[in-house]
């Protein structure tokens, strides 16, 4: 996942090697490796491998997201934009958003468990506290 200054990588299972400064860092199945573009080091954490791939079961799973992160995920599994007003953006989530058919349904929810006020246009849906 590619979020405008960070990248997350998750494994489910196997390893992956991340190397792009000879750090030839492994990130095995269970584990997350977060990097910013500040070029601080990589972190590598615990990530429950059931969890990695639930966008195929319609699941999205977070643990300390912010709320830009979760929109940017809600986009690419509607095919819909989801945009986060500026003051809300770095506010933190954790938790299971199961992903409803019925949109509006789906946003009425997240309203709720996000704590959020959600409006749709023509141009997506915009989250706002």
């Amino acid at each position: 996942r590619q979020e405008h200054d960070r990248l997350e990588v998750s494994v489910a299972e196997g390893a992956v090697q991340f190397n792009p400064e000879a750090e030839a860092l492994k990130v095995s199945a269970g584990q997350k490796l977060s990097v910013s573009s500040d070029r601080t080091s990589p972190l590598v954490t615990k990530q429950d491998p059931a969890a990695v791939a639930g966008w195929r079961r319609g699941q999205l799973s977070y643990q300390e997201a912010r709320l830009s992160a979760i929109a940017l995920d809600l986009t690419r599994a509607l095919g819909t934009q989801v945009n986060v007003s500026k003051d809300i953006a770095n506010r933190r989530f954790t938790g299971l958003i199961q992903i409803e058919r019925d949109r509006e349904l789906l946003f009425r929810r997240l309203e709720a468990l996000l704590g959020v006020t959600a409006r749709h246009s023509a141009k997506g849906w915009q989250l706002t506290a």
